[in-house]
């Protein structure tokens, strides 16, 4: 079946992104002018020129559809636009195989008009000859021509001239040949950058390129009647409508478990630990069950989310001006993906996030939350001159989205609590905790199981740390 938006209407913010970048060009236009017939036809749109030297960068979560999004994408550029395109991966093998294994049946052989045109395994070199090679393939209507290379990027990428470069699991790229891959873009007027790869380590690799741009994140609400007439699905809005939150940063609370026959807002949240309570509810919990029906719903409202209308917003817009677009998609924001599934994945006892810390970080991958590998100086400083307001029974924790500045924030729980202190946390992913008196056993096993990835230390080794 040919790739879609059905279910996955947050990708039409890479899209436009795109369109805008290359400069919008309608399809009856390329009818017309080209004679390329069988093309889906899109709206006819206003024609603006392209933006060199544009940047763009998508951090998401796993399986989504990140690299046939970019394998579309290749065929467009070089088949309508005629340009040409590499896509870099982290080693030659996993390039050997792309073309055969992905491009050609999953993009080429769904297009009759595009098969007509694709030489697989061609190319053209410096000297413009069509030379036979392995990831390549080449593009012709007759009268022009254009290709595209997956090339592995285990040594430095030389010999081919390209007008868009794409990065797939960025992450995974050594540095060292990685930032050669722009080189190649010199003798385009276009010069355009994709990177598109998955999350694993905060401040380092994808979540840096994220944090370096626009920061943009998706947003779901339950509805569009606070919304600027015109809005669609995919659009990006410059403020933050009422009601309306990026589902990511509200997990786990932002799932329910439907009880009745219907959503309601009595329907309990997912907590940390894998069970169902209500606010303010300790008595009554509910154990995840794989017949349930489990939904998105705004923490606070009760409302149900709709994932067919998700909208983009920028955190950092000025960078918007430079061309340093970059988005964050989670598994949380496609609907092609079932919310059951996603609870699977994290509350199931054998193989689930709560199973163990290290599936608690490849869950966290995939709703595009990185992990947080150590304890910062900064966390620890914080933690110091916290402690010097705690009283002798309570604990401090920090419990930001990242180890910047801006985004820590601190509460105090106190050990005496009826409540379960992990339970307390207001997500997954403390990215610190410091204590002023040694943690029970099953606090520390809790914010294991929770992944909360920090430090758990007494006072004497925490101003020892601080000196």
């Amino acid at each position: 079946m040919p790739y879609g938006f059905e279910g996955r209407e947050a990708v039409r913010l890479i899209v436009r992104r795109i369109d805008r970048v290359l400069g919008e060009v309608s399809t009856a236009d390329f009818t017309n002018k080209h004679g390329l017939k069988n093309s889906p036809s899109v709206p006819i749109r206003e024609i603006r020129g392209p933006i060199p030297d544009a940047r763009c960068a998508v951090a998401g979560g796993a399986q989504w559809g990140k690299t046939i999004l970019e394998l579309n994408f290749a065929a467009y550029a070089t088949a309508q636009r005629f340009l040409r395109f590499g896509l870099f991966l982290p080693d030659d093998a996993l390039a050997a195989g792309m073309v055969d294994t992905k491009l050609r049946p999953d993009v080429i052989d769904q297009i009759p008009w595009l098969a007509r045109m694709t030489q697989v395994g061609k190319a053209v070199n410096k000297s413009g000859k069509t030379v036979n090679r392995k990831g390549a393939f080449m593009v012709t209507d007759g009268h022009r021509r254009s290709y595209g290379l997956v090339l592995g990027l285990q040594k430095i990428p030389t010999s081919y001239t390209l007008d868009i470069a794409a990065k797939d699991e960025v992450d995974d790229i050594p540095d060292k040949t990685g930032r050669f891959v722009r080189g190649r873009l010199t003798s385009s007027p276009l010069r355009f950058s994709l990177d598109i790869g998955t999350q694993r380590v905060a401040g380092r690799g994808m979540n840096k390129v994220w944090k370096d741009g626009s920061q943009g994140v998706v947003l779901l609400g339950s509805g569009i009647a606070n919304l600027p007439i015109g809005v669609r699905p995919g659009d990006e809005v410059v403020n933050i409508p009422p009601a309306w939150i990026n589902p990511e940063e509200h997990f786990p609370q932002i799932i329910r478990r439907q009880l009745g026959a219907s959503p309601s807002h009595e329907d309990p949240k997912l907590t940390s630990t894998g069970q169902f309570k209500r606010d303010g509810d300790d008595t009554s919990s509910w154990r995840y069950e794989r017949t349930a029906t489990y939904y998105l719903a705004h923490p606070e409202t009760g409302a149900p989310l709709n994932r067919r209308f998700p909208l983009g917003y920028h955190r950092v817009p000025e960078k918007l001006a430079s061309e340093n677009w970059t988005l964050r998609i989670s598994q949380l924001s496609i609907d092609a993906i079932s919310v059951a599934q996603i609870v699977h994945g994290f509350c199931d006892e054998e193989v689930g996030a709560i199973a163990s810390p290290q599936a608690m970080i490849v869950f966290r991958c995939d709703i595009t939350l990185p992990v947080l590998m150590r304890v910062s100086i900064t966390v620890v400083a914080r933690a110091r001159r916290s402690l010097e307001s705690c009283s002798s029974n309570s604990f401090a924790l920090s419990t930001g989205r990242a180890f910047s500045r801006a985004s820590i924030t601190w509460s105090m729980v106190t050990s005496s609590s009826s409540l379960n202190p992990a339970m307390s946390l207001s997500r997954v992913g403390t990215v610190g905790c410091a204590g002023d008196s040694s943690p029970s056993e099953a606090f520390a096993r809790d914010a294991g199981r929770t992944g909360i990835f920090g430090s758990l230390v007494n006072p004497a080794l925490l101003t020892r740390i601080g000196r």
